[in-house]
């Protein structure tokens, strides 16, 4: 498992330099993209858009989803009748629609994502920097790999029938780009089995309800592996300390553990497939090249999985794991900045400079603290003067208004490890604090690219204890909604309040075990 997840990992870092290749056209600063990876969870730049992606349509899950939204109340059991049936018909009508995948074709898919990686890639390292010619490369070896994957394919079909449920398997090289196309299919065959039964009015004819509220479409684990886009970035977070197979291996199982993911599975049907070659679903079953999603009742994957999932994080999963702690050789989580400090290139788990960690570490010492411990106080709220602070931000140097910063008070607080936290977290959290799709007091999630773009810059801590988050977002076209823009009423939907509301959900959440009061 170990090895399928490094290759993972390395086709994540070669997709997001590519990504930002196509950006930049210049010579590229891979560690630079490590950031981006880990930052943005890898979803807008390389993983929902360019990721491959194994798509499992299973009557099982279609059934387990209409079941649950039928004893939340959501829709009828006459409604699901009519939902299960145009399913199973959009299962039939897309099975017809693409080209069967052979060995032949997968083994050439495979050896074009090999080549992709070996452009870039050198004995599992990436190079520091990568010049215009390595991106000339990179660029032949992407576009030989869309010409192999440039449609989706059928792995394999099920047809229902003689006590089977139908079951579809489709591969495709970006999450994002096929799961509307089979959304749309869906949509399509439930309006004609409501027309067909003359049923107006039906939620089921709403706009989204039934791919928002009812079915999504979730990471699964295939045995006792799973590439998603968290985890992935939280490997390549540490690719800096050269981590063993283990560290993968143990890291993973953590994550599908404390996320729930332990509970979910790619399911198949017993017998002949109708469609398709047994030998290459298996192969494609295993493959770490591929990102696996399945129909997932939406109430569990959003409200279980998605918010296991942002609440997970790899300081603390290293924090409690002594198995985890042994591999990486460190006793204490508090040692791990100092691995950070002996290496060239500092990874991406922090977004601050080396200075910053320096500082945070000589600090600790004059205090002759040893533990790491964050103990925010979160009972007194404190008010510092107006004033601008200057930091480095991408495009230059600029000031961060006061509005754009966060202050929290605390005691002995890990800067490194609260910026991994925010990191890690601050995308889920401000998805998950917005609207879905109806609202109009706040901003609604539509593309994800506001909630990608929301950045914590740095943190600085004052001599009383404050902590002072500086944080940045995509100002066009979203500070339309900010105060003074054009769409700035209601007040309630500036991006602004959304982000600072976001980073202190996610702070107090840090040491909710151990404070009672949590931040408003």
């Amino acid at each position: 498992m170990a090895n399928k997840i490094s290759s993972a990992v390395q086709l994540a870092q070669v997709l997001q330099i590519y990504s930002q290749k196509e950006l930049q056209k210049t010579t590229v600063n891979t560690n630079d993209i490590n950031q981006l990876l880990t930052r943005a969870g890898l979803r807008e730049g390389s993983f929902d858009v360019r990721f491959p992606t194994l798509f499992s349509f299973h009557g099982l899950d279609v059934k387990h989803s209409l079941k649950s939204a039928v004893a939340e109340g959501l829709i009828s059991e006459v409604a699901a009748d009519y939902a299960l049936q145009g399913m199973y018909n959009a299962i039939a009508t897309l099975s017809e629609k693409f080209p069967v995948l052979t060995a032949d074709k997968w083994q050439a898919i495979e050896t074009s994502i090999s080549n992709l990686i070996s452009t870039v890639v050198e004995q599992s390292q990436l190079p520091e920097t990568l010049s215009r010619n390595n991106i000339s490369a990179l660029t032949a070896k992407y576009e030989a790999l869309r010409s192999e994957f440039n449609k989706p394919m059928l792995v394999s079909y099920v047809k229902s029938g003689q006590g089977k449920q139908p079951s579809l398997k489709i591969i495709h090289n970006s999450f994002k780009n096929f799961r509307d196309t089979i959304n749309s299919a869906i949509k399509k065959e439930i309006e004609l089995v409501l027309k067909e039964n003359k049923v107006t009015n039906s939620k089921l004819s709403e706009a989204n309800f039934l791919t928002t509220k009812i079915l999504n479409w979730g990471h699964t684990r295939t045995e006792e592996s799973i590439v998603s886009g968290k985890l992935i970035a939280s490997l390549i977070s540490l690719k800096g300390l050269n981590p063993s197979n283990e560290v993968y291996e143990v890291i993973s199982k953590d994550f599908i553990k404390e996320t729930g993911q332990v509970n979910t599975q790619i399911k198949l049907t017993r017998g002949e497939l109708t469609k398709g070659d047994k030998k290459v679903l298996s192969l494609v079953i295993q493959s770490q090249y591929l990102q696996k999603v399945a129909v997932q009742y939406a109430g569990y994957n959003q409200n279980v999985l998605g918010k296991s999932e942002a609440k997970w994080n790899l300081a603390e999963a290293i924090q409690r794991n002594p198995q985890l702690k042994a591999a990486l050789g460190i006793n204490d989580i508090s040692e791990l900045p100092n691995l950070l400090l002996n290496i060239k290139s500092s990874p991406s788990v922090v977004d601050s400079s080396i200075q910053l960690i320096k500082d945070t570490l000589a600090k600790k010492k004059s205090a002759r603290t040893s533990k790491s411990t964050t103990i925010l106080n979160l009972k007194e709220p404190v008010v510092l003067k107006s004033k601008k602070l200057k930091v480095k931000l991408k495009g230059g140097t600029g000031a961060v208004p006061e509005s754009q910063q966060i202050k929290l008070q605390a005691q002995t607080t890990n800067l490194i490890s609260l910026q991994m936290l925010l990191d890690t977290h601050l995308q889920d959290v401000v998805s998950a604090n917005m609207g879905d799709g109806s609202r109009t007091d706040i901003l609604n999630y539509r593309t994800g690219r506001f909630a990608a773009s929301a950045k914590v810059e740095r943190l600085s801590e004052s001599r009383e204890g404050m902590i002072t988050a500086f944080y940045s977002y995509m100002k066009n076209p979203y500070a339309t909604f900010s105060d003074g823009g054009r769409q700035s009423r209601p007040k309630s939907r500036d991006p602004k309040l959304l982000i600072s509301k976001s980073i202190k959900e996610i702070a107090a959440e840090k040491v909710a075990n151990r404070m009672r009061a949590v931040l408003a």
